[in-house]
């Protein structure tokens, strides 16, 4: 009865996490920097100054496509380079039990969730091998065995599912984590 209780709180805390834990940080909407001519080399080299007539100079960067100008106004024009959402999606299909779509990524929690699971069910395997006679011990073992696929499973398809629905890469600037979006 202990054994049935503890995987049903296992299984609602891995489903509870997945649903209210978003794997990147608040997204950042990016601007539009401006320049003052066209081949103006403040768009640095990802970027070319092309003429805007929404912005004060007339003239706004465009970034490459695998480039992104943050919205922050210190943040150079069109330094910040995109992950790609194909390359993130096609590790997370085939390495997602490691979570190595969540790590090109940066979803560092993402990332070791799936080796903070096997390491508790590891844990908890030995822990009710050694307390538990021989006959419920395989039980135990062959129930920790199904929770552990089944939060590694869930982890995995949720990953994906964030990558190819809403993919966005966690980078560092000024010390604060944003969400910029994946290229193509």
């Amino acid at each position: 009865m202990k054994a049935t209780t503890v995987i049903f709180v296992l299984c609602a805390l891995t489903t509870a996490a997945n649903a209210r834990i978003l794997p990147y940080a608040p997204p950042d909407t990016g601007r539009s920097a401006e320049c003052k001519i066209m081949g103006d080399p403040a768009c640095g080299k990802n970027g070319i100054c092309l003429p805007d007539l929404t912005v004060k100079t007339n003239h706004s960067c465009r970034c490459d496509e695998k480039w992104f100008t943050l919205s922050d106004p210190t943040a150079k024009p069109c330094d910040i380079e995109k992950k790609s959402q194909n390359l993130a999606m096609w590790m997370q299909i085939v390495f997602g039990w490691l979570g190595i779509g969540a790590w090109i990524l940066n979803w560092t929690l993402w990332g070791t969730a799936p080796f903070i699971s096997l390491g508790v069910a590891c844990c908890l395997g030995c822990t009710a091998t050694c307390v538990a006679d021989e006959e419920n011990s395989s039980a135990v073992v062959f129930c920790l065995t199904c929770v552990l696929v089944t939060a590694i499973l869930s982890m995995w398809i949720a990953t994906l599912v964030y990558i190819v629905d809403d993919c966005y890469s966690n980078v560092e600037f000024n010390s604060v984590y944003v969400g910029v979006p994946c290229s193509s």
